[in-house]
């Protein structure tokens, strides 16, 4: 069986997960199914889904003309004896005496299968001028098409007989746990002022929680091997990308705990081995709160 579910604002894939199986590394499952790229969903109306290859062409003659040519925008010139076609993107002139002109120009279609190699682009297929002729002297790059859905579109969720029971679980009995922690300073138990064990509550403990699984790495803990992060694996990574997956990792972690039922993340600052992260989490049965959390490796 499969369900239809639409996006919602701020909704995350690890959030999704939780709503239909009650456990957020289920998300690996609705990615696959929906063939999903990276970052999957996203709240982002402006966020470019679709790019078409593009580059520059050279229009040129071969002797020299007394007279202008115009060359409009959306000329078409191709590949010749192929279905690669691309479109001029502004009019140009090329003037009496000159020999040569150049504008952009973009693929028909959006994807990948429009980027070209230099000088292959060697047909003008309007009808302009005779004695024209077209090239281009640099590669064509940055065609793509991204798998990745926005807030109002819809996703498939695949359901099994396993997860139907999951759905109906009772979160209002989740909300009612894991809400005080013993306090820890440096992973040590500590006094309160009256000289009883400090305890933390609420988001505090849920924010503690959260900095322990994330600071220890996953398969430390030789009776717990699926406890912890791979924080460790992520922070000593240089790609452009970390910083989106160090972000999954966090979200990941703390939609784990039963007492958590939603996490925002709105800021995302990375210092050496030190991230700090700024968001909203919602508990179970409680309105969102902002929160503040440093994660050292």
């Amino acid at each position: 069986m499969v369900k239809t579910y639409t996006i919602r604002d701020n909704d995350t894939i690890q959030g999704i997960a939780v709503k239909f199986f009650n456990d957020p590394t289920k998300w690996k499952d609705i990615v696959t199914f929906n063939n999903l790229d990276y970052p999957f969903i996203t709240s982002d109306q402006n966020f470019v889904k679709e790019t078409k290859a593009s580059g520059i062409v050279r229009f040129y003659v071969k002797n020299t003309l007394l007279y202008d040519v115009v060359i409009p925008k959306n000329t078409i010139v191709a590949v010749n004896n192929t279905e690669k076609r691309y479109v001029t993107k502004r009019t140009v002139i090329l003037t009496a005496g000159s020999f040569q002109i150049e504008v952009e120009a973009e693929c028909e279609f959006f994807g990948y299968w429009g980027n070209v190699g230099q000088k292959f682009i060697d047909t003008i297929v309007s009808d302009i001028d005779e004695n024209l002729l077209v090239t281009n002297d640099e590669n064509f790059t940055n065609g793509s098409i991204i798998n990745v859905k926005k807030t109002g579109e819809t996703i498939l969720v695949p359901i099994t007989s396993e997860s139907v029971s999951m759905i109906n679980y009772d979160y209002d009995l989740l909300g009612i746990l894991g809400k005080e922690d013993l306090l820890l300073v440096n992973r040590d138990i500590i006094e309160d002022k009256y000289g009883d064990i400090a305890s933390v509550k609420g988001i505090g403990a849920i924010l503690q929680r959260l900095k322990h699984r994330l600071e220890t790495e996953k398969g430390d803990l030789p009776l717990h091997r699926d406890f912890g992060s791979n924080f460790f694996n992520l922070i000593s990574r240089n790609e452009p990308f970390v910083e989106g997956l160090i972000k999954i990792e966090v979200e990941d972690c703390a939609m784990r705990d039963p007492a958590v039922e939603k996490i925002e993340i709105t800021e995302l600052k990375r210092e050496d081995d030190v991230v700090n992260v700024i968001g909203y989490l919602k508990l179970t049965g409680q309105e969102s709160e902002k929160f503040s959390l440093e994660i050292e490796a």
